[in-house]
């Protein structure tokens, strides 16, 4: 989003502007969405060509009334979709301020609240895609800035003609109101309903449903973008029914990345190309993936072992362990197990510049028919508990209870949190940025080498590895669980919401 371009020229001061002068920009931006955006006293903003033409198209009218009701919008990474959400966000807002009363206009009841929401598969996303675009563009425009709002933590409110914008994550319910006149369902593909099983259609059903109630049917908004996880998901098979259906109601693209931002630099695609053909030709190329194939792309774990390469398992000397000169504090993440499976266990520190250094994984086996030894597990956890000033302990689904109250007793704060797609993603990334680094375990580094991406939504381990052994990924679940937690917790207080994340459930 940096190459925008988001003031267009000098803006204009809505306040002191003639009345006269001011509904006529208001009648005139009610009935061109490109005027008001464009215009440096309303919206203030210059779009790409490929987003004007979009927004242009998707207000086209038939008569006195709208053409398109739902906009599907397929396309890769960069390509500008989720400015045009927001654009299209902020647009139905500010005709809803043009009105005297759009509770009354709209034959609502006396005092309705109308909302635009955007919801993304997480509330994290929800608050730093189409939201927090969406506050930006209300910074720029003088019209927006004209008007008492109010930024709460996952909304914008304009109480003088009761209308919301509302950022929620696809398994909250609540949040959703009974007067709907816009949701935007961000990468719709990877919602999670609130079992938290991915169930795009049945959350993307419920918000529809919401905007029954606004009419007439045409003045309601549905937008649906994301980019293809693989052939046959959400999105793909919404733009397929659009068309083959013929849906009137429905404007579908679907386009690769530079089809649509001008300021896509060449060279930076080229490299991508070359280190993941697969990835880049869905990342960038909106091209749907395999519904099987590997997590970590060969060329990306051929840097990620190289780097390991320099570095130890302080596993090996547990013993003599000692905190490193530049760390901030240290994370345990564990794979916990029973009977017949393996306990990953890794530990890592965070450097005073932001950076993760794993510097160990471990695990333990079970004989066939028998727990794992607990007694055994904590000949290691002491070591580090007493020597390393470790904050966090986090773990999945199961914890031997007396583990989780050891790290109580040394002041450590634990959390039980379930690996999703989106933590996979983030540790991806920071391998890839080299944000984090790992320890030479080859154990560890077969798990990742030959994890898999199940129809573009689900991370799993192959039944067997090549080489014949059972498949696992216990301890690169142990890795996954900390990088998750630091990125998770950097996202959250950049959004300046200073409690833990609502996905990790604190243990008492």
């Amino acid at each position: 989003m940096k190459a925008d371009i988001i003031s267009t020229c000098d803006p204009v001061d809505w306040e002191e502007l003639p009345h006269t002068k001011k509904l006529a920009l208001m009648i005139k931006g009610a009935e061109d969405p490109i005027f008001f955006w464009t215009h440096p006293a309303l919206g203030n903003y210059k779009p790409w060509p490929s987003q004007e033409k979009i927004i242009k198209n998707f207000y086209t009218k038939e008569g006195e009334k709208r053409k398109y009701s739902e906009l599907i919008f397929v396309s890769g990474m960069r390509g500008g979709k989720t400015t045009i959400a927001a654009m299209i966000s902020l647009y139905e807002v500010f005709k809803l301020l043009c009105l005297d009363d759009p509770a009354l206009y709209y034959n609502l009841g006396p005092g309705s609240e109308i909302q635009c929401i955007n919801v993304a598969p997480s509330e994290p996303q929800a608050l730093d895609t189409v939201f927090k675009r969406s506050k930006e563009l209300v910074a720029h425009s003088p019209f927006f800035m004209s008007k008492r709002h109010e930024l709460v933590y996952n909304a914008i409110k304009f109480p003088e003609k009761n209308v919301t914008i509302k950022a929620l994550g696809s398994n909250s319910g609540s949040g959703v109101g009974r007067t709907v006149k816009c949701f935007i369902a961000d990468e719709v593909s990877s919602f999670i309903d609130n079992t938290n099983h991915r169930s795009a259609q049945e959350v993307y059903n419920r918000l529809s449903k919401s905007t029954a109630t606004f009419k007439p049917w045409n003045e309601n908004i549905r937008v649906a973008i994301s980019s293809p996880l693989y052939e046959g998901d959400f999105i793909t098979t919404l733009n397929h029914r659009a068309k083959e259906e013929k849906w009137e109601w429905a404007l579908t693209y679907w386009e690769p990345t530079w089809n649509l931002n001008p300021n896509l630099n060449k060279e930076v695609l080229e490299e991508e190309r070359r280190k993941d053909p697969v990835s880049f030709d869905r990342d960038f190329g909106a091209a749907p993936g395999t519904e099987i194939e590997n997590l970590f792309s060969p060329d990306l774990m051929k840097r990620i072992v190289k780097e390991s390469e320099i570095n130890g398992n302080v596993f090996d000397d547990i013993d003599n362990i000692q905190p490193k000169n530049d760390a901030q504090y240290y994370i345990i993440g564990t794979d916990p197990a029973v009977k017949n499976d393996t306990f990953g266990l890794s530990i890592a520190y965070v450097t005073t510049e932001g950076r993760i250094v794993v510097e160990g994984a471990t695990r333990f086996k079970a004989e066939r028919g028998h727990e794992i030894d607990s007694e055994e597990v904590k000949k290691y956890l002491i070591p580090m508990f007493e020597r390393l000033p470790v904050r966090y302990y986090v773990f999945d689904a199961y914890l031997h209870g007396h583990l989780k109250d050891l790290a109580k007793t040394y002041g450590i704060e634990t959390f039980q949190h379930y690996l999703n797609l989106e933590d996979w993603m983030k540790t991806r990334d920071a391998l890839d940025k080299q944000d984090a680094t790992l320890p030479n375990v080859d154990f560890l580094l077969d798990e990742l080498k030959y994890l898999q991406l199940i129809r573009g939504k689900q991370v799993d381990h192959p039944k067997k590895f090549p080489n014949g052994e059972t498949g696992t990924k216990d301890t690169a679940d142990a890795v996954a669980q900390i990088i998750s937690l630091v990125r998770r917790t950097e996202d959250l207080s950049k959004s300046k919401y200073s409690q833990v994340p609502s996905i990790f459930v604190e243990t008492f």
